[in-house]
Protein backbone atom coordinates (compact mmCIF):
# COMPACT_ATOMS: atom_id res chain seq x y z
CA UNK A 1 0.00 0.00 0.00
CA UNK A 2 0.82 3.67 -0.28
CA UNK A 3 1.42 5.65 3.29
CA UNK A 4 2.10 9.09 3.25
CA UNK A 5 3.45 9.52 6.94
CA UNK A 6 3.35 13.93 7.80
CA UNK A 7 5.81 14.47 10.86
CA UNK A 8 9.00 12.64 11.27
CA UNK A 9 9.69 12.51 15.00
CA UNK A 10 9.97 9.69 17.76
CA UNK A 11 6.73 8.50 16.45
CA UNK A 12 6.67 9.37 13.24
CA UNK A 13 10.12 7.91 12.87
CA UNK A 14 8.57 4.41 14.45
CA UNK A 15 6.19 4.55 12.18
CA UNK A 16 8.34 4.32 9.39
CA UNK A 17 10.39 1.84 10.98
CA UNK A 18 8.00 -0.44 11.04
CA UNK A 19 5.72 -0.05 8.11
CA UNK A 20 8.40 -0.29 6.09
CA UNK A 21 9.17 -3.32 7.43
CA UNK A 22 5.85 -4.42 6.15
CA UNK A 23 6.45 -4.03 2.54
CA UNK A 24 4.66 -0.83 2.06
CA UNK A 25 5.58 2.35 -0.39
CA UNK A 26 6.26 5.02 2.35
CA UNK A 27 6.48 8.87 1.57
CA UNK A 28 7.52 11.16 4.30
CA UNK A 29 6.67 14.63 4.85
CA UNK A 30 8.36 16.77 8.21
CA UNK A 31 9.38 21.07 7.67
CA UNK A 32 12.77 19.85 8.93
CA UNK A 33 14.94 19.26 6.59
CA UNK A 34 17.88 17.85 9.29
CA UNK A 35 14.62 15.21 10.07
CA UNK A 36 13.93 14.34 6.48
CA UNK A 37 17.34 14.00 5.84
CA UNK A 38 18.04 11.22 8.62
CA UNK A 39 14.64 9.41 7.87
CA UNK A 40 15.62 9.06 3.96
CA UNK A 41 18.95 7.65 5.19
CA UNK A 42 17.86 5.35 7.78
CA UNK A 43 14.90 3.40 5.85
CA UNK A 44 15.23 4.56 2.23
CA UNK A 45 12.38 6.12 1.81
CA UNK A 46 11.09 8.87 -0.22
CA UNK A 47 10.76 12.56 2.04
CA UNK A 48 9.57 15.88 1.30
CA UNK A 49 10.81 18.88 3.08
CA UNK A 50 7.79 21.12 3.73
CA UNK A 51 4.09 21.87 5.42
CA UNK A 52 2.17 18.65 5.59
CA UNK A 53 -1.19 20.94 5.32
CA UNK A 54 -0.63 22.37 2.27
CA UNK A 55 -2.21 21.12 -0.42
CA UNK A 56 0.80 21.40 -2.66
CA UNK A 57 3.28 19.61 -0.59
CA UNK A 58 0.47 16.34 -0.11
CA UNK A 59 -0.18 16.41 -3.46
CA UNK A 60 4.06 16.28 -4.43
CA UNK A 61 3.83 13.23 -1.93
CA UNK A 62 0.95 11.85 -3.32
CA UNK A 63 -1.82 12.23 -1.14
CA UNK A 64 -4.46 12.07 -3.94
CA UNK A 65 -3.52 8.11 -4.51
CA UNK A 66 -2.53 7.19 -0.96
CA UNK A 67 -4.06 4.35 0.83
CA UNK A 68 -3.51 6.00 4.02
CA UNK A 69 -2.58 9.57 5.17
CA UNK A 70 -1.05 9.31 8.97
CA UNK A 71 -0.56 12.91 10.60
CA UNK A 72 1.47 12.93 13.07
CA UNK A 73 3.47 15.93 14.01
CA UNK A 74 3.26 17.24 17.54
CA UNK A 75 0.66 19.88 16.69
CA UNK A 76 -3.27 17.86 17.49
CA UNK A 77 -5.21 20.80 15.37
CA UNK A 78 -2.38 20.06 12.07
CA UNK A 79 -2.14 16.52 12.41
CA UNK A 80 -6.30 16.99 12.07
CA UNK A 81 -6.12 19.34 9.12
CA UNK A 82 -3.48 17.20 7.37
CA UNK A 83 -6.19 14.36 7.70
CA UNK A 84 -9.18 16.59 6.11
CA UNK A 85 -7.07 17.74 3.23
CA UNK A 86 -5.69 14.52 2.80
CA UNK A 87 -8.87 13.22 2.42
CA UNK A 88 -10.35 15.62 0.11
CA UNK A 89 -7.24 15.29 -2.02
CA UNK A 90 -8.27 11.88 -2.34
CA UNK A 91 -6.45 9.51 0.45
CA UNK A 92 -8.55 6.63 0.93
CA UNK A 93 -8.36 6.23 4.54
CA UNK A 94 -6.47 9.06 7.25
CA UNK A 95 -5.52 8.50 10.93
CA UNK A 96 -4.40 11.36 13.35
CA UNK A 97 -2.27 11.83 16.05
CA UNK A 98 -3.98 13.63 19.02
CA UNK A 99 -2.73 14.08 22.52
CA UNK A 100 -4.76 16.96 24.16
CA UNK A 101 -6.52 15.81 27.13
CA UNK A 102 -9.29 18.33 26.21
CA UNK A 103 -9.84 16.53 23.03
CA UNK A 104 -10.88 12.84 24.50
CA UNK A 105 -14.37 13.22 25.09
CA UNK A 106 -15.45 14.00 21.61
CA UNK A 107 -13.31 11.59 19.52
CA UNK A 108 -15.76 9.53 18.31
CA UNK A 109 -17.56 12.76 17.13
CA UNK A 110 -14.33 14.07 15.46
CA UNK A 111 -13.77 10.56 13.48
CA UNK A 112 -17.57 11.14 12.55
CA UNK A 113 -17.67 14.40 11.55
CA UNK A 114 -14.33 14.76 10.49
CA UNK A 115 -14.02 11.71 8.01
CA UNK A 116 -10.72 10.69 10.03
CA UNK A 117 -10.74 6.90 10.12
CA UNK A 118 -8.79 6.55 13.31
CA UNK A 119 -7.38 9.08 16.22
CA UNK A 120 -4.28 7.54 18.48
CA UNK A 121 -3.12 8.81 21.23
CA UNK A 122 0.64 7.23 22.28
CA UNK A 123 -0.09 8.82 25.71
CA UNK A 124 -3.03 7.28 26.62
CA UNK A 125 -2.54 3.85 24.83
CA UNK A 126 0.64 3.85 26.97
CA UNK A 127 -1.07 4.44 30.37
CA UNK A 128 -3.32 1.80 29.68
CA UNK A 129 0.01 -0.80 28.74
CA UNK A 130 1.48 0.52 31.90
CA UNK A 131 -1.78 0.10 34.17
CA UNK A 132 -2.15 -3.23 32.81
CA UNK A 133 1.25 -4.46 33.77
CA UNK A 134 0.79 -3.09 37.04
CA UNK A 135 -1.83 -6.07 37.65
CA UNK A 136 0.79 -8.72 37.20
CA UNK A 137 4.02 -7.51 38.99
CA UNK A 138 5.98 -10.44 37.82
CA UNK A 139 5.64 -9.74 34.53
CA UNK A 140 7.62 -7.51 32.32
CA UNK A 141 4.37 -7.19 29.53
CA UNK A 142 1.01 -7.73 29.60
CA UNK A 143 -1.16 -7.83 26.24
CA UNK A 144 -5.01 -8.68 25.90
CA UNK A 145 -6.91 -10.11 23.66
CA UNK A 146 -10.51 -10.75 23.12
CA UNK A 147 -11.78 -7.91 25.12
CA UNK A 148 -9.59 -8.85 27.86
CA UNK A 149 -10.43 -12.38 28.19
CA UNK A 150 -7.33 -13.98 27.39
CA UNK A 151 -3.86 -12.33 28.18
CA UNK A 152 -0.54 -13.17 27.25
CA UNK A 153 2.31 -12.30 29.74
CA UNK A 154 6.44 -12.56 29.52
CA UNK A 155 8.36 -13.10 32.68
CA UNK A 156 11.71 -13.85 33.19
CA UNK A 157 12.91 -17.71 34.73
CA UNK A 158 15.42 -17.77 37.10
CA UNK A 159 17.45 -20.72 38.35
CA UNK A 160 15.26 -21.18 41.27
CA UNK A 161 12.16 -21.59 39.39
CA UNK A 162 10.65 -24.78 39.38
CA UNK A 163 9.97 -24.75 35.60
CA UNK A 164 13.85 -24.22 34.83
CA UNK A 165 15.29 -27.31 33.00
CA UNK A 166 11.49 -29.32 32.58
CA UNK A 167 10.43 -29.75 29.27
CA UNK A 168 7.13 -28.15 28.40
CA UNK A 169 5.06 -31.70 28.13
CA UNK A 170 5.65 -31.72 31.69
CA UNK A 171 4.50 -28.45 32.59
CA UNK A 172 1.11 -28.58 32.51
CA UNK A 173 0.81 -31.48 35.53
CA UNK A 174 2.26 -28.52 37.65
CA UNK A 175 -0.53 -26.16 37.91
CA UNK A 176 -4.13 -26.12 38.73
CA UNK A 177 -5.63 -24.43 35.33
CA UNK A 178 -4.66 -24.55 31.96
CA UNK A 179 -2.22 -22.31 30.33
CA UNK A 180 -0.18 -22.34 27.15
CA UNK A 181 4.06 -21.31 26.72
CA UNK A 182 3.90 -19.57 23.42
CA UNK A 183 7.30 -18.35 22.99
CA UNK A 184 10.57 -18.13 24.54
CA UNK A 185 13.63 -15.93 24.12
CA UNK A 186 17.12 -17.41 25.00
CA UNK A 187 19.79 -15.18 24.51
CA UNK A 188 18.61 -13.06 21.88
CA UNK A 189 17.23 -15.77 19.92
CA UNK A 190 13.40 -16.37 19.44
CA UNK A 191 11.42 -19.92 20.13
CA UNK A 192 8.38 -21.11 19.57
CA UNK A 193 8.01 -24.12 21.06
CA UNK A 194 7.07 -27.68 21.58
CA UNK A 195 6.60 -30.66 23.83
CA UNK A 196 10.07 -31.29 23.78
CA UNK A 197 10.92 -27.76 24.27
CA UNK A 198 13.52 -27.45 27.70
CA UNK A 199 13.10 -24.36 29.91
CA UNK A 200 16.48 -22.75 30.39
CA UNK A 201 17.30 -20.50 33.16
CA UNK A 202 17.22 -16.73 32.10
CA UNK A 203 14.67 -17.19 29.82
CA UNK A 204 11.72 -14.98 29.05
CA UNK A 205 8.43 -16.66 28.75
CA UNK A 206 5.69 -15.95 27.10
CA UNK A 207 2.79 -17.65 28.52
CA UNK A 208 -1.17 -17.05 27.37
CA UNK A 209 -4.32 -18.24 29.20
CA UNK A 210 -7.41 -16.67 30.78
CA UNK A 211 -6.77 -14.11 33.39
CA UNK A 212 -7.93 -16.37 36.53
CA UNK A 213 -5.47 -19.07 35.02
CA UNK A 214 -2.45 -16.38 34.30
CA UNK A 215 -2.96 -15.24 38.27
CA UNK A 216 -3.20 -19.01 39.61
CA UNK A 217 -0.19 -19.78 37.61
CA UNK A 218 1.84 -17.28 39.18
CA UNK A 219 0.62 -18.27 42.57
CA UNK A 220 1.68 -22.06 41.21
CA UNK A 221 4.91 -20.74 40.36
CA UNK A 222 5.25 -18.42 43.79
CA UNK A 223 5.57 -15.64 41.92
CA UNK A 224 2.40 -14.27 42.96
CA UNK A 225 2.41 -10.75 44.25
CA UNK A 226 -0.79 -8.84 44.99
CA UNK A 227 -1.75 -5.94 42.69
CA UNK A 228 0.06 -2.52 43.57
CA UNK A 229 -2.19 -0.44 46.32
CA UNK A 230 0.15 2.43 45.69
CA UNK A 231 2.03 3.27 42.92
CA UNK A 232 4.57 6.87 42.28
CA UNK A 233 4.85 8.29 39.15
CA UNK A 234 7.87 10.23 38.37
CA UNK A 235 7.39 12.65 35.85
CA UNK A 236 4.13 14.39 35.35
CA UNK A 237 3.26 14.90 31.70
CA UNK A 238 0.24 13.51 29.80
CA UNK A 239 1.05 9.85 30.10
CA UNK A 240 1.19 10.11 33.67
CA UNK A 241 -1.92 12.22 33.85
CA UNK A 242 -4.45 9.33 31.89
CA UNK A 243 -2.42 6.68 34.04
CA UNK A 244 -2.91 8.65 37.29
CA UNK A 245 -6.80 8.93 36.24
CA UNK A 246 -6.85 5.24 35.34
CA UNK A 247 -5.54 4.04 38.60
CA UNK A 248 -7.41 6.17 40.68
CA UNK A 249 -10.57 5.15 39.24
CA UNK A 250 -9.91 1.47 40.60
CA UNK A 251 -9.08 2.50 43.99
CA UNK A 252 -5.29 2.60 43.70
CA UNK A 253 -3.62 5.13 45.91
CA UNK A 254 -1.31 7.47 43.64
CA UNK A 255 1.26 10.14 43.95
CA UNK A 256 3.13 11.97 41.03
CA UNK A 257 6.23 13.81 41.48
CA UNK A 258 7.18 16.54 38.95
CA UNK A 259 9.29 19.35 39.15
CA UNK A 260 7.40 21.91 37.09
CA UNK A 261 5.21 23.80 39.41
CA UNK A 262 2.83 25.28 36.95
CA UNK A 263 2.56 21.55 35.98
CA UNK A 264 1.67 20.84 39.14
CA UNK A 265 -1.02 23.03 39.50
CA UNK A 266 -2.41 21.83 36.00
CA UNK A 267 -2.63 18.07 37.49
CA UNK A 268 -4.04 19.07 40.91
CA UNK A 269 -7.16 21.00 38.93
CA UNK A 270 -7.37 17.89 36.40
CA UNK A 271 -6.91 14.95 39.22
CA UNK A 272 -8.80 16.72 41.86
CA UNK A 273 -7.34 15.62 45.73
CA UNK A 274 -7.63 12.16 45.28
CA UNK A 275 -4.38 12.07 43.38
CA UNK A 276 -1.36 13.59 45.55
CA UNK A 277 0.90 15.60 42.77
CA UNK A 278 4.05 16.89 44.78
CA UNK A 279 6.31 19.12 42.99
CA UNK A 280 10.07 18.05 43.55
CA UNK A 281 12.90 16.81 41.37
CA UNK A 282 12.39 13.44 41.06
CA UNK A 283 15.93 12.33 40.15
CA UNK A 284 16.95 13.79 43.68
CA UNK A 285 17.52 10.89 46.22
CA UNK A 286 16.61 12.70 49.06
CA UNK A 287 13.16 13.84 47.59
CA UNK A 288 12.11 10.36 46.59
CA UNK A 289 12.95 9.36 49.81
CA UNK A 290 11.07 12.22 51.83
CA UNK A 291 7.99 10.94 49.45
CA UNK A 292 7.91 7.18 50.47
CA UNK A 293 9.69 5.54 47.68
CA UNK A 294 10.51 2.31 49.73
CA UNK A 295 6.79 2.47 50.56
CA UNK A 296 5.43 1.90 47.03
CA UNK A 297 4.48 -1.07 45.75
CA UNK A 298 5.36 0.21 42.31
CA UNK A 299 7.40 2.93 40.98
CA UNK A 300 6.25 4.32 37.04
CA UNK A 301 9.52 6.19 35.56
CA UNK A 302 8.33 8.50 32.70
CA UNK A 303 10.09 12.34 32.78
CA UNK A 304 11.07 14.11 29.27
CA UNK A 305 15.02 12.27 29.19
CA UNK A 306 15.19 8.62 28.66
CA UNK A 307 18.51 8.78 29.94
CA UNK A 308 17.55 10.04 33.56
CA UNK A 309 14.54 7.62 33.35
CA UNK A 310 16.99 4.88 33.22
CA UNK A 311 19.06 6.30 36.00
CA UNK A 312 15.94 6.47 38.07
CA UNK A 313 14.73 2.91 37.34
CA UNK A 314 18.50 1.55 38.40
CA UNK A 315 18.04 3.76 41.60
CA UNK A 316 14.68 2.41 42.34
CA UNK A 317 15.54 -1.07 41.37
CA UNK A 318 18.52 -1.02 44.02
CA UNK A 319 15.70 0.33 46.48
CA UNK A 320 14.59 -3.20 46.17
CA UNK A 321 11.11 -1.17 44.60
CA UNK A 322 8.76 -4.70 43.73
CA UNK A 323 8.10 -3.19 40.58
CA UNK A 324 9.64 -0.57 38.15
CA UNK A 325 8.34 0.23 34.71
CA UNK A 326 10.15 2.64 32.99
CA UNK A 327 9.11 4.59 29.73
CA UNK A 328 11.80 4.44 26.80
CA UNK A 329 11.15 6.68 23.55
CA UNK A 330 14.53 5.92 22.18
CA UNK A 331 14.73 2.63 20.77
CA UNK A 332 18.16 2.45 20.38
CA UNK A 333 18.69 2.23 24.06
CA UNK A 334 17.25 -1.32 24.06
CA UNK A 335 20.83 -3.27 23.74
CA UNK A 336 21.90 -0.78 26.63
CA UNK A 337 18.34 -1.80 28.96
CA UNK A 338 19.10 -5.08 28.12
CA UNK A 339 22.68 -4.89 29.98
CA UNK A 340 21.41 -3.14 33.11
CA UNK A 341 18.75 -5.93 33.10
CA UNK A 342 16.35 -3.18 33.16
CA UNK A 343 12.93 -5.85 33.11
CA UNK A 344 10.11 -3.71 32.31
CA UNK A 345 10.11 -1.11 29.80
CA UNK A 346 7.23 -0.08 27.47
CA UNK A 347 8.03 2.05 24.12
CA UNK A 348 5.07 4.59 23.53
CA UNK A 349 6.02 3.73 20.00
CA UNK A 350 5.82 0.69 19.89
CA UNK A 351 2.19 0.80 21.18
CA UNK A 352 1.23 3.16 18.36
CA UNK A 353 2.58 0.91 16.02
CA UNK A 354 1.01 -2.16 16.49
CA UNK A 355 -1.97 -0.50 16.28
CA UNK A 356 -1.81 1.22 12.80
CA UNK A 357 -0.26 -1.75 11.58
CA UNK A 358 -3.01 -3.63 12.60
CA UNK A 359 -5.27 -1.80 10.82
CA UNK A 360 -2.91 -1.33 7.84
CA UNK A 361 -3.10 -5.33 7.64
CA UNK A 362 -6.41 -5.17 8.01
CA UNK A 363 -7.51 -2.73 5.21
CA UNK A 364 -4.75 -5.89 2.72
CA UNK A 365 -6.54 -8.41 3.84
CA UNK A 366 -9.67 -9.63 2.42
CA UNK A 367 -13.32 -9.22 4.15
CA UNK A 368 -14.32 -10.74 7.20
CA UNK A 369 -10.75 -12.01 7.30
CA UNK A 370 -8.80 -8.90 8.83
CA UNK A 371 -6.66 -8.96 12.12
CA UNK A 372 -8.81 -8.10 15.36
CA UNK A 373 -5.73 -7.31 17.62
CA UNK A 374 -2.29 -7.54 17.19
CA UNK A 375 0.89 -7.43 19.43
CA UNK A 376 4.53 -7.53 18.85
CA UNK A 377 6.08 -9.42 21.74
CA UNK A 378 9.28 -10.95 22.48
CA UNK A 379 11.48 -8.09 21.70
CA UNK A 380 9.52 -7.63 18.90
CA UNK A 381 10.72 -11.12 17.05
CA UNK A 382 7.21 -12.54 17.29
CA UNK A 383 3.48 -11.19 17.25
CA UNK A 384 0.28 -12.41 18.97
CA UNK A 385 -2.55 -12.14 16.31
CA UNK A 386 -6.74 -12.06 16.71
CA UNK A 387 -8.66 -13.47 13.64
CA UNK A 388 -12.31 -14.79 13.19
CA UNK A 389 -12.86 -18.09 11.77
CA UNK A 390 -14.99 -17.55 8.62
CA UNK A 391 -17.39 -20.19 6.92
CA UNK A 392 -15.45 -20.74 4.04
CA UNK A 393 -12.21 -21.83 6.48
CA UNK A 394 -10.72 -25.25 4.69
CA UNK A 395 -10.26 -26.62 8.19
CA UNK A 396 -13.72 -25.66 10.34
CA UNK A 397 -14.43 -28.43 12.28
CA UNK A 398 -11.56 -30.47 12.30
CA UNK A 399 -9.08 -31.20 15.53
CA UNK A 400 -6.21 -28.87 15.82
CA UNK A 401 -3.93 -32.09 15.88
CA UNK A 402 -5.27 -32.79 12.49
CA UNK A 403 -4.65 -29.50 10.88
CA UNK A 404 -1.31 -28.48 8.70
CA UNK A 405 -0.21 -25.45 10.34
CA UNK A 406 3.09 -23.48 9.42
CA UNK A 407 6.21 -24.23 11.10
CA UNK A 408 6.62 -21.82 14.51
CA UNK A 409 2.76 -21.01 15.49
CA UNK A 410 0.77 -22.13 18.18
CA UNK A 411 -3.17 -21.57 18.36
CA UNK A 412 -2.89 -20.38 22.41
CA UNK A 413 -6.95 -19.10 23.08
CA UNK A 414 -10.63 -19.26 21.59
CA UNK A 415 -13.25 -16.97 21.89
CA UNK A 416 -16.13 -19.09 21.47
CA UNK A 417 -19.47 -17.12 22.42
CA UNK A 418 -19.53 -16.61 25.75
CA UNK A 419 -17.03 -19.75 26.28
CA UNK A 420 -12.84 -19.19 26.22
CA UNK A 421 -11.16 -22.08 25.56
CA UNK A 422 -7.32 -22.73 26.14
CA UNK A 423 -7.20 -25.33 23.61
CA UNK A 424 -5.26 -28.70 23.05
CA UNK A 425 -4.97 -31.18 20.31
CA UNK A 426 -8.59 -32.05 20.47
CA UNK A 427 -9.99 -28.86 20.43
CA UNK A 428 -12.09 -28.08 16.85
CA UNK A 429 -12.16 -25.02 15.12
CA UNK A 430 -15.72 -23.92 14.65
CA UNK A 431 -17.49 -20.69 12.25
CA UNK A 432 -17.06 -18.01 14.06
CA UNK A 433 -14.02 -18.68 16.81
CA UNK A 434 -12.06 -16.14 17.33
CA UNK A 435 -8.28 -17.23 17.31
CA UNK A 436 -5.40 -16.30 18.86
CA UNK A 437 -2.09 -17.63 17.89
CA UNK A 438 1.56 -16.44 18.34
CA UNK A 439 3.99 -17.22 15.57
CA UNK A 440 7.41 -15.99 14.23
CA UNK A 441 6.24 -14.89 10.80
CA UNK A 442 5.46 -11.21 11.13
CA UNK A 443 3.61 -10.49 7.84
CA UNK A 444 0.24 -12.49 8.85
CA UNK A 445 -3.02 -10.61 7.41
CA UNK A 446 -5.80 -13.58 6.98
CA UNK A 447 -6.38 -16.49 8.88
CA UNK A 448 -6.03 -18.35 6.13
CA UNK A 449 -2.13 -17.59 6.47
CA UNK A 450 -2.25 -19.39 9.32
CA UNK A 451 -2.24 -22.75 6.99
CA UNK A 452 0.37 -24.92 5.30
CA UNK A 453 -1.81 -24.79 2.06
Amino acid sequence: MKIVVVGGGRVGDALVKYLSQEGHDIVVVDSNQAIIENIGVKYDVNCICGNGAIKEILLAAGANTADIIIAATRQDELNIMCCQIGRLLGAKHSIARVRDPDYVEQLDFMKKKLGISMIFNPEQETASAIAQMLKYPSANKVEHFAKGRIGIVEFDVDENNMLCNRPIREVAGFFKKPVVICAILRNDELIIPTGNTIIEARDRLSVASTSVNLAAFFKDLKMFNQRAKSVMIIGGGNTAYYLARQLDEVGVSVKIIEKNMNRCFELSNLLGTSVNVICGDGSDKQVLDEEGLKSSDAVTVMTDSDEQNIIISMFCNQARIRQVICRMTNYSYSSILEEIDMDSVISPHLVVAQQIIRYARALSAPAHECILTLYKMADERAEALEFEIPENFPSVNEKLRDIKFKKNLLIVGIIRGKQTVIPDGNTELLIGDHIIIVTADNRFTSVEDILEL
